[in-house]
């Protein structure tokens, strides 16, 4: 009898320990109960598993650690520790849940292959009204051996794409090739599983923006270039999340999502990769990108490596021996489009002279006269123009 009572006693104090707190990081979910008060040793966080795990060195490298400082870079290493090692009720180093929930989503935004982790949630600890530890358990996703068994097909993947970057490229090109890669091997799905993880871009190759930035991320991390998820707003669609990368030191953003023609409304196929943000600078993304405040984006002013520049295709100023020569190029290739930027001064010259007074029919013509491709005459021509960007593109049937 006097067993039982004890068990029955033992049972009820420990149901007074604890106060559990569900912090969903991707549904942003907070419920909190009431306090407990007892007397409970204080464990250290710096001496836990999660903190001498190796871990890489993180400084300088991983934008949203760089953004931290003192002991949310601590803990950020803690939570990185934790979930890497599949740890469970991690002891933390910070008892203020809107800094370990800003931690946490540094250590998500920098490291898009922890993809078996979804939010997680702390367990708080009280003596006297008095929160004195807090502990981190990861919300798993799946098995530490489904993990693995996905990282194997990742592994195989990332294999044969990178296998592919030709040899010598700078940053540029390896940025491009990536984002020509992800695109041409993924198609955008609302309703792909994994949506939010690279699982579903390297697995599944379908995918929403979430699955594209990480994959873009992923991908160029294993070529050592920078790079980090941006999440924000788009006007009149929502939520969106893109990249932010660095290319011979100097910062640029980039959005896979909106370069593949699976993605938009109505069907594209056939329209070709588009590169409008492929490296654009910070006055270009704000057209139409608004990032979330969660960290201090920097402002980007270089033009060097935007797509438009690298490749020759930006016109400074209306010359129609430029425009000829670029149809000619497309007509020799077989493409069915081209594209090209021109500077704000040149946009409405562009716009009378090819689209108001039809001048494109008479430039193809006589591109098609100085190309070896007479015997495939064009029948017919559509366009679209991106006015904010400036960006020209023809459609061409043959």
């Amino acid at each position: 009898m006097n067993k039982k009572i004890r068990l029955f006693f033992l049972a009820c104090f420990i149901a007074m320990l604890t106060v559990c707190m569900s912090c969903r990081a991707d549904y942003g979910e907070d419920e909190t109960s009431p306090d407990g008060s007892f007397d409970k040793p204080f464990e250290s966080a710096v001496m836990t598993d999660a903190h001498e795990k190796e871990q890489p060195d993180f400084s300088g490298y991983y934008f949203a650690y760089d953004s931290l400082r003192g002991e949310e870079r601590e803990c950020y290493r803690i939570m990185y520790g934790a979930i890497a090692g599949f740890l469970h009720d991690t002891p933390l180093n910070i008892l203020d849940q809107g800094r370990i929930q800003h931690v946490f989503e540094a250590v998500k935004n920098d490291h898009p292959e922890l993809f078996w982790v979804g939010g997680y949630t702390l367990t708080q600890y009280s003596r006297g009204g008095n929160v004195f530890e807090i502990r981190f358990e990861p919300d798993y996703t799946m098995e530490k051996e489904e993990s693995q068994a996905r990282q194997r097909q990742i592994d195989l993947y990332t294999e044969q794409c990178l296998a592919g970057v030709p040899a010598g490229a700078d940053d540029y090109e390896k940025i491009r090739y990536v984002y020509e890669y992800i695109i041409l091997n993924t198609d955008y799905n609302l309703e792909a599983e994994d949506n939010q993880n690279i699982c579903s871009t390297f697995i599944g190759r379908q995918t929403v923006c979430q699955g594209y930035a990480s994959g873009m991320q992923y991908l160029l991390q294993k070529l050592e270039i920078p790079c980090t998820v941006v999440t924000g707003q788009i006007a009149a669609r929502g939520n969106h999340a893109w990249n932010m990368v660095i290319a011979d030191g100097e910062y640029y953003y980039v959005d896979a999502t909106w370069g593949d023609p699976s993605y938009g409304e109505g069907s594209m196929e056939n329209q070709g990769i588009n590169y409008q943000y492929l490296m654009v600078n910070s006055a270009d993304l704000a057209k139409t990108h608004v990032a979330d405040p969660d960290f201090l984006w920097p402002v980007t002013e270089s033009r060097k490596d935007n797509y438009y520049i690298r490749e020759g295709l930006y016109m400074e100023q209306w010359e129609d021996g430029w425009i000829e020569e670029l149809i000619r190029s497309a007509l020799e290739n077989g493409e069915h489009l081209f594209s090209f930027r021109t500077s704000p001064d040149a946009a409405e010259e562009t716009k009378d002279n090819l689209i108001t007074d039809s001048g494109i029919y008479r430039l193809i013509r006589s591109a098609q006269e100085l190309s070896s491709t007479k015997e495939r005459p064009v029948s017919g021509v559509s366009y679209s123009m991106d006015e904010q960007m400036n960006v020209f593109t023809f459609f061409l049937d043959y």
